[in-house]
């Protein structure tokens, strides 16, 4: 499909090339910089691209890779260049490492899952290695970077919507449920954050408040179409 990107970088729109990819690109586009390189990331059913600033391919990654739909993208730098790479995981929940000179590694250790799953690579231990959350129906599996299982967490209901944040007291990766119009907050060792689930019926956030103590607060939309603004301490 016809590609084209307006972003907020030094290119002018003159210097943009237009982009072709093989069908719809699916998912946001992702943006990273790494030793004054831009990397601007996405996928279509097939393929991953990655591009510079100018729309030009900056890595050729030739392998067939059907990039999961609520996958995201991460980007870990390396002691050296040879080691940086993208991470992301395709429609069966196999883990795809994207190296820089566009070869790719699969890795079946964390597991197959459904192709409808969620994935977020952060750092949730804080311990200066990306760390590997898989949603996948109504559970919550994280593992190091080194395959260790960190913890899993269940819930009755399908869990959606996942994003990690550190809101000044840690990382907290949070996620809701429709059905039941609930929002959840999971601490690092997957216990549930002191009150959760509370009601919420939206996309949301986070974010830490200073006034508060070891708190943070959460926006979310509730019933009547009304704004919700949590104090959780």
């Amino acid at each position: 499909r016809l590609f084209s990107l307006e972003m907020g970088l030094s290119a002018s729109l003159s210097d943009w090339n237009q982009l072709h990819t093989e069908s719809d690109v699916k998912g946001p586009l992702q943006h990273f910089t790494d030793l004054k390189k831009d990397y601007i990331v996405f996928a279509d059913q097939y393929h991953v691209y990655v591009i510079n600033r100018k729309g030009e391919t900056r890595i050729a990654i030739n392998e067939i890779l059907e990039k999961a739909p609520n996958a995201s993208i991460a980007f870990e730098s390396g002691a050296e260049t040879s080691l940086s790479r993208f991470i992301t995981t395709d429609v069966d929940g196999i883990l795809k490492e994207i190296y820089l000179d566009g070869h790719v590694v699969s890795s079946e250790t964390y597991g197959k899952r459904s192709a409808q799953h969620y994935f977020i690579a952060d750092d949730i231990d804080e311990d200066g290695n990306l760390d590997y959350i898989f949603i996948d129906e109504n559970k919550i599996d994280a593992y190091s970077h080194t395959a260790k299982k960190m913890f899993s967490y269940s819930t009755d209901e399908t869990l959606t919507n996942p994003i990690v944040k550190d809101i000044g007291n840690g990382k907290k990766i949070c996620v809701s449920e429709s059905k039941n119009g609930k929002v959840y907050v999971v601490n690092p060792d997957g216990s549930l954050y002191k009150g959760f689930p509370i009601d919420g019926k939206s996309y949301y956030d986070l974010f830490g408040d200073s006034k508060v103590e070891k708190g943070f607060n959460l926006i979310v939309g509730g019933e009547r179409n009304l704004l919700y603004n949590y104090t959780i301490k």
